[in-house]
């Protein structure tokens, strides 16, 4: 069942005067749950202040899940509405946050079925498979994976993301 009256409390770290995200942790639960890390694109516009329809959707769906706590994590950390405003120099090295990723229980591919970024995400992947067991997404009744969270619905399953050769 899914809980939409969550209290969200949100914790970020920022760059250039907040025009940069490195991560948002998102706590919901006073028992915990699992852990998971959530990997998009890039920021919206969630902060320490306020969420956003990712990162509510998220909670939401983690929490039916099992889940209590997620980090969000991007490719890209500048925030952007759109994808045409990404800064690529803002790419993010994976490798900084290698503590987050094995305290976690799932690392959850949400970036979208989009094919942009293929090079981006194939060097995200490329160090991502060390953690090959924990990584999920969430997949469509159609068998569309990974999707972004703006895109699922609450009855979408939760699924192992397996990284092609």
């Amino acid at each position: 069942m899914v809980n939409k009256k969550l209290e969200l409390f949100r914790n970020g770290t920022y760059k250039d005067a907040k025009k940069s995200r490195d991560t948002l942790y998102v706590n919901w639960s006073k028992d915990n749950g699992k852990k998971a890390v959530v990997i998009g694109i890039n920021p919206s516009r969630a902060d320490n202040d306020r969420s956003d329809k990712t990162i509510t959707t998220t909670a939401r769906y983690l929490d039916s899940h099992g889940y209590g706590e997620f980090t969000m994590l991007n490719l890209y950390e500048n925030y952007s509405t759109s994808q045409d405003g990404i800064d690529i120099t803002t790419y993010t090295d994976f490798e900084k946050y290698e503590q987050i990723f094995l305290s976690v229980d799932s690392i959850i591919i949400a970036w979208g079925v989009d094919n942009n970024y293929k090079i981006e995400k194939t060097v995200a992947l490329n160090y991502l498979k060390r953690f090959a067991l924990k990584l999920m997404c969430i997949e469509n009744k159609n068998g569309s994976k990974p999707l972004h969270p703006s895109r699922i619905a609450y009855e979408y399953r939760m699924t192992s993301f397996v990284i092609d050769k």
